[in-house]
């Protein structure tokens, strides 16, 4: 139930897949409605079963309410075949919804981006309810549908997401399509999308939710939303809308690259799931050598907690998916946005950044946002900053070589005991995986001028360390010297070879761009330095 009688609600009857939609049944005394008919004809028809059991005698109208005509939202209609003859019939969209079905434009459908069938709807003795856009305020209806005992149905033209985007408000519901995943990696720069337009429309959502005394949001995706967790989710939407100014449009040749790229996340975030998981391991049995065995233990829940659980789970979920190739590119990408939105959340998790070295945890970090935005059509930032090339590599060489041999200070520590547990921790997981490898430094006398971003490419230099580390490096030889106008850092890797297929050369050349530094993976022979080049500031 929602509000006073006579209306009743249902949802969630069934489970959506990725191209169908949340679906709604409204009764009342006037008329039944279906908030989106979805993207699957079998939903559909389950509504269309209660429908035909609850029906009057002479039959109340069935009218199909529409937040916007895209494919995942339309298709449990338009794929339906011959609707049961219980009607009457009615049609309630945008004025260009109505277009988009009677067109069936594929692509303001969506229907040409996901590869969906798509052939023009417009059934003949329907009524229509045309949804157009009114001079009222903010909060102020464009159209009322009278559902009966004085309710109606009524609906706020929100584009943004789409150009025939509407919210339909009853009692203290309100069913808001996709505007508040308008942001989203893969909806944003959609056809039909409009930033100015979309940002109006969260202007107005918030005027809705202040005058209409709503209680549930329903969205087209996902579960219901509070009146505060709907209040957080416009407050996301700003923010995230914020930094789309230049977004670059969806197509499928970008879904293809999103794909690929979600793809070649799997094998580097499963290496760093197992990096993260030994170096845990590997702390807590140095804890328990040196008698630490209540911090050893505490440690060690970490590894068996719920989040890390999550996380393993969700990554495990994607890669069964991504590995069985019974998705589409569509659906591999849609797959590798949601986890690694998932994965972000729980690498910000504050506990791994007790047991985990920074550098480690914020590549794994850069990693899975560098996706993200890449996931948006947004190319991740480069914080460059003008600076020496050979002052950040010695401080670099000096930190690998104070965690090498443990370099680290407990005579003066506050808090107690629970501070020198702590610190503790934090001084033993601070040690990067090189083993016995040995390091040297050569740089060449005066400023090295580099523009670059020094955290973000010495993370990524420390996780190519280590993985060399693994594979046998007995000794680093770092030069740092000029070249041309600008500096070079040369890496010379004695005792290990580099070992890199051309997929993940290019993972790792791509990596280091983001720095600051060009490399080029291919033109290293088996044994040959490495060189990382740098513009001057």
């Amino acid at each position: 139930m929602t509000g006073a009688e006579p209306i009743q609600l249902w949802m969630d009857s069934f489970k959506p897949t990725m191209l169908s939609s949340n679906s709604v049944l409204l009764q009342g005394t006037e008329r039944f409605v279906v908030v989106d008919a979805g993207g699957e004809p079998a939903g559909l028809r389950r509504w269309l079963d209660r429908i035909a059991a609850a029906q009057p005698s002479p039959p109340l109208p069935v009218c199909f309410a529409q937040t916007h005509a895209h494919i995942d939202h339309i298709a449990g209609l338009t794929e339906f075949g011959a609707l049961p003859g219980a009607g009457p019939y009615e049609l309630a969209a945008h004025e260009q919804g109505f277009r988009v079905l009677r067109e069936a434009d594929r692509e303001s459908s969506l229907a040409e981006l996901t590869g969906r069938p798509l052939a023009p709807f417009a059934p003949s003795g329907w009524r229509e309810w045309v949804v157009k856009p009114t001079r009222g305020g903010a909060a102020v209806p464009d159209l009322a549908i009278p559902l009966g005992g004085g309710v109606s149905l009524e609906a706020f033209c929100t584009p943004g997401h789409s150009p025939d985007s509407v919210c339909w408000r009853v009692n203290r519901a309100l069913f808001v399509g996709d505007l508040l995943a308008a942001t989203a990696p893969l909806v944003a720069g959609i056809a039909g999308w409009d930033r100015d337009a979309l940002l109006a429309s969260l202007d107005r959502l918030e005027a809705i939710l202040a005058a209409g005394d709503i209680e549930w949001v329903h969205a087209g995706h996902g579960r219901p939303l509070d009146r505060a967790a709907a209040a957080a989710a416009i407050a996301r939407s700003r923010r995230e809308a914020g930094e789309l100014a230049r977004v670059a449009p969806v197509d499928r040749p970008r879904i293809h690259r999103t794909a690929a790229y979600a793809d070649g996340l799997i094998a580097e975030l499963e290496e760093l799931f197992e990096e993260i998981a030994r170096r845990i391991a590997r702390l807590a049995d140095k804890l328990a050598q040196i008698q630490e065995s209540r911090t050893a233990d505490d440690v060690r829940a970490i590894d068996r907690s719920r989040e890390v659980g999550e996380l393993l789970s969700a990554f495990a979920q994607f890669k069964e998916a991504a590995a069985a190739r019974g998705e589409d590119a569509l659906g591999v990408a849609a797959k590798g946005i949601r986890t690694a939105l998932r994965v972000s959340e729980l690498l910000a998790w504050d506990r791994l950044d007790w047991v985990l070295d920074e550098s480690l945890l914020r590549y794994a970090r850069m990693r899975v946002v560098d996706f993200i935005q890449r996931a948006k059509g947004l190319a991740p930032a480069l914080d460059a900053v003008s600076t020496d090339l050979g002052g950040w590599t010695r401080a670099f060489v000096k930190r690998l070589k104070d965690q090498q041999i443990g370099a680290c200070r407990l005579d003066d520590v506050s808090g107690g005991e629970e501070g020198f547990r702590r610190q503790l921790v934090h001084c033993l997981s601070r040690t990067p995986s090189l083993g016995t490898a040995s390091i040297s430094l050569a740089v060449e006398p005066g400023a090295l001028s580099a523009r670059m971003d020094p955290v973000r490419f010495f993370d990524a230099l420390t996780r190519l360390l280590e993985r060399q580390a693994a594979r046998g490096a007995a000794h680093f030889a770092f030069q740092a010297r000029r070249r041309g106008a600008g500096s070079a850092l040369i890496l010379r890797v004695d005792g290990a070879d580099w070992a890199l297929d051309e997929a993940r050369a290019a993972v790792w050349e791509k990596v280091f761009a983001r720095g600051g530094a060009r490399v080029d993976f291919s033109a290293v022979d088996l044994g040959g330095p490495l060189a990382f080049e740098f513009e001057a500031r």
